[in-house]
């Protein structure tokens, strides 16, 4: 790492400070690698403040884009369990992509209103997480649209949700667990009186949080903290840590029974002999085909939407096994027979991150890519090149997975709270769109991936909707180094274009304009369109 452009967080044990304009993480492979997140600063004191035992099981409640989870999954032993949960199919979606480069074996990912956890989980976890949805005062510093957008009706919506989810996390945590409660805003109703509404209707207290750095005392709370840009490096946070009292009960829960076909199970254990230094896990778990590794303390969660059960180490077909990229990221030198490594600036590993084959020496079957220490993937040799293991359709998608990252760590660095969430919700529901759209009229998926994900990016960067289609496409540009001049200007018109919906133009501009529409409607179906939106709306709903 250069130390010019990095130096360690004020507070967060292996923590760093970076700068992003000059050094640009997300591009390195060392992320694609796992072997760190890009988190807010303010952010990285929740995990922080949360005293996590190895073999304690842990609830995130809201959980994606997934920082907190990955920080405090890590500290956790393999006696210990994770269940990370969003309730955004797509944030949930995006959360167990991190889950999986950050190779957690201990974790499981659902996807469900937290108020169904309550059915199944009372008393269960030792320590919950609540970053709660708010209104995202604490962004008004560097995010203009968060004070156009927010209301004290919005204020009063966040809060009346907030109420809920406290409610279930006091229904899930054992007596004597921790509860620890964040938003990014300032005013009282959403952060001290919903802890104080804790300590009036719950068994509880709180507990005092070390303050440096500038760090402020909540408002009549001095056990909390509240962070201002002014004082502290980093955006406006409130955080708060909530002890339940009372006798700790034995909760019985069904644990999740390991089942895997007899045939299956050979084809695992086969490829592990074959080409791992390893034994295969104990308790396997067959979804279809697809392989999970459990570990015993995973919980039977009927009725609860999982994304993903642990470790996903592979799929079945054809009578083989083709292993995962969560498999790969697990492993280290001397648990693979094959391998080759590369350092961090070889023009070989970005060679092989943009789908091309490096020459190989003669090796047959599978190994890993690793960059230093850290391992990337795993590739496929036959006739001296060592290829990508990704399955049939999957290879032309890299450059978009490689964006798709450049993306996220922008909008984590750019856009906070709810503004974040719509940054999310939008660009990937837009980009699922124009993929389909793109199958239909049988045009590049990858390129309408692209298009549709960064269409409103200078909005969700620049905090203002003011000529954003065309200063989208200009801040793309120079992001597209690895496509050729007809796929760049495939992109930037697309999405220079797509503000006017009334003109007709390309055929990519064309199924981006439609799915911004849709996305538009699907989100809000009671938005009140511009005649020539409803026009194209009306082309797919009547």
């Amino acid at each position: 790492m250069n130390q010019e452009y990095i130096k360690p967080h004020v507070v967060v044990k292996d923590g760093y400070y970076f700068d992003y304009e000059h050094y640009p993480l997300g591009k390195s492979p060392f992320f694609a690698c796992g072997a760190y997140y890009i988190q807010e600063p303010s952010a990285m004191l929740v995990s922080h403040f949360l005293d996590v035992k190895e073999d304690d099981y842990i609830l995130d409640m809201c959980a994606a884009p997934g920082g907190k989870t990955c920080a405090v999954a890590s500290r956790l032993s393999q006696q210990g369990l994770m269940i990370a949960n969003d309730i955004v199919s797509l944030r949930a979606k995006i959360l167990s992509e991190n889950v999986e480069r950050f190779a957690l074996q201990n974790t499981i990912v659902t996807n469900c209103d937290p108020l169904q956890l309550t059915k199944t989980l009372p008393g269960f976890f030792d320590k919950i997480i609540l970053d709660a949805p708010c209104s995202g005062e604490g962004m008004f510093r560097k995010n203009d649209q968060a004070i156009e957008t927010w209301s004290i009706e919005k204020v009063n919506e966040c809060a009346y949700i907030q109420i809920q989810l406290l409610d279930a996390a006091m229904l899930l945590l054992k007596p004597g667990g921790q509860l620890i409660y964040s938003t990014c805003t300032y005013n009282t109703i959403e952060n001290e009186q919903q802890i104080q509404y804790l300590l009036d209707q719950y068994d509880c207290s709180l507990i005092p949080l070390k303050k440096s750095h500038g760090m402020m005392p909540g408002i009549d709370m001095e056990e909390a903290i509240r962070l201002y840009p002014h004082h502290y490096q980093g955006e406006g946070h409130f955080i708060a840590l909530i002890q339940k009292h009372g006798e700790a009960a034995t909760t019985k829960v069904k644990a999740l029974k390991p089942t895997i076909s007899k045939q299956n199970q050979k084809l695992v254990q086969d490829f592990y002999s074959q080409y791992l230094n390893l034994k295969a896990p104990q308790y396997l778990y067959d979804n279809n085909n697809h392989i999970y590794a459990l570990l015993p303390q995973f919980p039977e969660l009927k009725g609860i939407r999982v994304l993903r059960n642990g470790l996903y180490l592979g799929e079945c077909k054809k009578n083989r096994f083709e292993p995962s990229l969560a498999l790969a990221l697990t492993l280290h030198h001397e648990d693979v027979k094959q391998s080759y490594t590369f350092h961090e600036n070889d023009l070989k590993v970005r060679q092989y991150m943009h789908g091309e084959a490096i020459e190989g020496s003669n090796q047959k079957g599978y190994g890993v890519i690793f960059v230093e220490d850290y391992p990337l993937s795993f590739y496929k040799e036959s006739q001296h090149q060592a290829k990508k293991s990704l399955s049939k359709g999957v290879k032309t998608m890299n450059r978009y997975q490689n964006l798709k990252d450049i993306f996220f760590q922008t909008i984590e660095e750019k856009c906070h709270g709810i503004y974040k969430q719509k940054a999310y919700f939008h660009s990937l529901q837009v980009s699922t769109l124009t993929q389909e759209f793109a199958l239909k009229k049988h045009l590049d998926i990858e390129l309408a991936s692209i298009i549709g994900l960064f269409h409103d990016y200078a909005q969700f960067i620049n905090h203002s909707s003011f000529d954003h289609a065309s200063r989208s496409s200009q801040m793309l540009l120079p992001l597209l180094e690895d496509f050729n001049e007809e796929e760049k200007n495939i992109i930037t018109n697309a999405i220079k274009n797509h503000s006017d919906k009334e003109r007709i133009d390309d055929v990519y501009s064309e199924i981006l304009k439609d799915a911004d529409v849709l996305a538009q409607y699907l989100a809000e179906p009671d938005i009140i369109l511009k005649a020539s939106y409803q026009k194209r709306l009306n082309l797919y709903v009547k």
